[in-house]
C-alpha cells in the first residue's frame, strides 16, 4: 500500500477428505466390517496488514473467515452396503479468527514478538458433545528471534490458549 503497509490476501479452497478404516465390536463379530466416510473441510478467507510504525516497531494484524457451515453431519457407512452406521450431528457455523501484534526489533540481533487474538469456534452450545467440547478461544503469544547472520536466524515462542469450560448436555 506504501513504502510502510503491506497488505496480504490468501485464500484456502475446499478439500474433500476421504477416509476408511475397519469398525471391530468384541464379542459381535458379525458386526465387524469395513467403514469409510468422506468430509469437504472449509475454503477460508484471509486479510493481513502489516505497518512500519517506526524503524524498531512494526504492528501487525490479521482477520481469517472459515466456512464450517458446510459441515453440518459426520456419517459413517459400511463400505460393503454403503448404510450409514453412525451419525454425528455437528451443526458447525462459519467463524472467524482475528489477531493483532507487534515485532520488536531490540538491536540489530534481537527482534522481541507479541500478539494477541480471538478464534471464534464453530461449534454451538446446542450442539457441544464430550466428543468435541472446542469453544471460542482467546490466545496470548509471545516470541523472540535471534539473527546469527543474515542467512541465518533462530526464532522461538509460546502461546497460550484461553478457553472457557463449557457444559455439553448432549451425550454421544
Amino acid at each position: 500500500v506504501t513504502a510502510a503497509t503491506r497488505l496480504g490476501l490468501a485464500y484456502r479452497s475446499s478439500m474433500t477428505v476421504k477416509l476408511k478404516g475397519d469398525a471391530r465390536f468384541d464379542g459381535a463379530s458379525a458386526l465387524n466390517a469395513p467403514v469409510r466416510s468422506e468430509i469437504e473441510l472449509p475454503q477460508s478467507w484471509s486479510a493481513a496488514l502489516s505497518h512500519q510504525l517506526t524503524p524498531r516497531l512494526q504492528i501487525l494484524a490479521d482477520w481469517t473467515r472459515t466456512g464450517w457451515d458446510g459441515i453440518q453431519d459426520l456419517v459413517i457407512t459400511n463400505a460393503n452396503t454403503g448404510a450409514a452406521l453412525a451419525t454425528t450431528a455437528l451443526a458447525f457455523r462459519d467463524s472467524w479468527r482475528a489477531g493483532i501484534g507487534a515485532n520488536y526489533q531490540l538491536n540489530g540481533a534481537w527482534k522481541l514478538r507479541v500478539g494477541l487474538a480471538y478464534d471464534k469456534s464453530p461449534v454451538q452450545d446446542s450442539h457441544r458433545t464430550p466428543r468435541l467440547p472446542d469453544d471460542d478461544r482467546r490466545w496470548v503469544a509471545i516470541g523472540a528471534q535471534y539473527a546469527a547472520s543474515p542467512r541465518l536466524a533462530v526464532d522461538v515462542g509460546y502461546a497460550h490458549l484461553f478457553v472457557s469450560d463449557t457444559p455439553s448436555n448432549l451425550l454421544d
